[in-house]
């Protein structure tokens, strides 16, 4: 009984630790390439993640535009958006951004 008592103990200690998977948070990042800005979000989980928020662009000459993006990434998935200026030929001096993902 002992040892019947003692292969339960270690076989549900098993079954405990094989379920715990760690979760790796989703986080974007914004890259200025100059002539457009690359938005991508890495997604290391088993889950899918949504990402959404607003990026703002400041450009050459005193404008700035804004905008909306959504992003479905895929478990162990990768996803990225280009998002280019409606100004012909405008630069982009500097970008934020506001993309939360869960």
């Amino acid at each position: 009984m002992k040892k019947y008592f003692m292969l339960m103990l270690l076989m549900t200690s098993f079954s405990v630790f094989a379920q715990y998977e760690p979760h790796f948070p989703v986080f974007p990042y914004v890259y200025n390439n100059i002539s457009y800005v690359q938005v991508t979000a890495s997604n290391n989980n088993n889950n899918f993640a949504f990402c959404s928020g607003s990026v703002y662009m400041n450009l050459e000459g005193g404008a700035s535009e804004n905008r909306f993006v959504t992003m479905n990434v895929f478990p162990h998935g990768y996803d990225f958006q280009n998002i280019y200026p409606t100004t012909v030929n405008a630069r982009i001096r500097s970008v934020n951004h506001s993309i939360f993902c869960n």
